[in-house]
Order: C-alpha cells, then sequence, then structure tokens
C-alpha cells in the first residue's frame, strides 16, 4: 500500500526521493487520526519522505533546440492532481506547433506563448489549494471543513464547478491557453 501523508516542517535535507524516516516520527505526527486511518497508520513500516517545492515560474522553457516541458518546465504541487495532465497537454501542443512550424525556434516561442497563462493557472490554483488544504489555525481548518462537508452534502455541484475551467479544457481545440 502506498499512503502519502502531509506535514509541513521548516527545515528540509537535499532534493530526492529516497529518504528514509523513522515510522514512529510519522506515527507521532498522525496520532490524532481515528478510525480506519489510524489502523493504516499504525501498521507503517518503512516511511520515504520527499519534500514538496513551490517554485517560481520560469519565464523561459527553451533555447535554440531543447524545449522543458511538464515538470521541468513548470513544476507544480500536487494538490490539484495536475502535474501529469499539463506534461500530456504540454506534448499534444508541443507536437502541434512542431509540425505548423518548420522552425523551431518558432514552433517553441509559440508553444511558450500558448501555454504559459493555463500553466500558470493551474500552478497558482495548486498553490492556493496547499494553503486551503493545510491551515494552520485550528479555527480557521475547522470551518473549511465544516463548510466543505456541508457543500459536499446539498451542493456538490459548486465544488466540482470551481474547476471546470480545468476538468472541461479541451487541448485538441486550438485555444491552448484557455
Amino acid at each position: 500500500m502506498n499512503l502519502v501523508l502531509i506535514k509541513e516542517q521548516d527545515e528540509w535535507q537535499p532534493d530526492g526521493w529516497k529518504h528514509l524516516e523513522d515510522p514512529r516520527v510519522v506515527k507521532e505526527n498522525f496520532k490524532d487520526f481515528s478510525g480506519g486511518t489510524a489502523e493504516v497508520i499504525s501498521s507503517i513500516e518503512n516511511v520515504y519522505k520527499w519534500g514538496l517545492f513551490r517554485y517560481p515560474l520560469k519565464q523561459s522553457w527553451y533555447n535554440d533546440r531543447v524545449i522543458l516541458i511538464g515538470d521541468a518546465a513548470h513544476p507544480t504541487l500536487p494538490f490539484l492532481a495536475q502535474g501529469a495532465a499539463m506534461a500530456i497537454e504540454d506534448s499534444f501542443v508541443l507536437a502541434s506547433k512542431i509540425f505548423e512550424f518548420s522552425n523551431s525556434s518558432v514552433a517553441f516561442k509559440e508553444f511558450r506563448r500558448d501555454r504559459f497563462p493555463r500553466v500558470r493557472r493551474v500552478v497558482l490554483a495548486s498553490t492556493k489549494n496547499a494553503h486551503i488544504f493545510h491551515l494552520s489555525n485550528i479555527i480557521s481548518r475547522r470551518v473549511f471543513q465544516v463548510s466543505l462537508r456541508f457543500l459536499s452534502k446539498f451542493f456538490p455541484h459548486l465544488l466540482v464547478k470551481r474547476f471546470n475551467w480545468i476538468y472541461d479544457y479541451n487541448v485538441t481545440n486550438k485555444n491552448y491557453s484557455s
């Protein structure tokens, strides 16, 4: 089983995916969970941890012969689950631009121009979700949780509608920046 738990911390070690953590530390950090979640956490044996970092969007994603796409060009936090989707969209748009323009420099420039507005919006929305999902003030967090429960039960369409701009997006329609 793969379990993802997130806890903010002030200090961090070098980048990487293979940093071992003592399972007792994780169990202590998440001891306030109950029910099935607590049971799963209590059974943890191996823990690898890695950091989540917010990087500013680069203005340039390419040079004369090389272009970056996906997380290499515009890393995003996982709080909208759009990282892979952005890479797939990038691939489609880049292929379209290369097909449209025989000059790679022009294709790369057009690709970046068309993709930047959407990518920026996704990165900012994901960052906003990170803040909302990890409110440090207990009262604010509780108000958010109760509101979310209420909306999910009585107005679920409002929660989904908020992200229609992500899920209704059609990369094949030539309006790449919506």
